[in-house]
């Protein structure tokens, strides 16, 4: 039984190498055919699929708007222009949200330089931002540019605050 059991694996490992010997190659040259059904046609009578609508790119979160998209500043301090789209999205926000009398923009300042000069900055990045609801159709009087100075934690950090509603009507009993 001792010289069974190495020549049942011998030739076990002789039939897998034999096995294994034979190759199947695919030419280059042969098309790989293959077959689909074109799509079902929709079935007349049908109503449309509602689709969600696209999630907000500004919400409100007590008296603070969150953007999807951080606004950035070049090198130079210039808003990049390529938020037009979030500037415009906000613009609109606005101009549903009328209950919302003014919007403060709040915008730190990095790099080094003293306090009086942060300020400065800030303010300027934050005039930026106004200037371009302004050219986005925002009535002016219902913007304020904010500075805060220097950021704390190295970041441009941009805040838009609700600083004032308009008063609810009261109701006549």
């Amino acid at each position: 039984m001792t010289r069974l059991a190495p020549t049942i694996l011998l030739l076990a490992g002789l039939a897998q190498a034999v096995a294994c010997s034979r190759v199947t190659t695919v030419a280059p040259e042969e098309p790989i055919q293959i077959q689909a059904r074109p799509p079902a046609a929709p079935r007349p009578g049908l109503p449309a699929v509602p689709q969600p609508p696209p999630p907000s790119r500004v919400t409100a979160s007590g008296d603070l708007l969150s953007l999807d998209e951080a606004l950035t500043f070049d090198e130079e301090g210039e808003l990049s222009s390529e938020h037009q789209d979030i500037l415009a999205e906000l613009a609109r926000w606005l101009a549903t949200n009328t209950e919302v009398v003014e919007l403060t923009v709040e915008v730190h300042s990095i790099g080094a330089g003293s306090r009086r000069a942060h300020t400065k900055r800030s303010q300027a990045l934050a005039t930026q931002i106004v200037d371009a609801l302004v050219a986005a159709g925002v009535d002016a009087e219902r913007l304020v540019a904010a500075s805060v100075g220097a950021s704390e934690d190295g970041q441009r950090d941009v805040v838009l605050r609700i600083t004032a509603r308009a008063e609810a009507a009261a109701v006549e009993e």
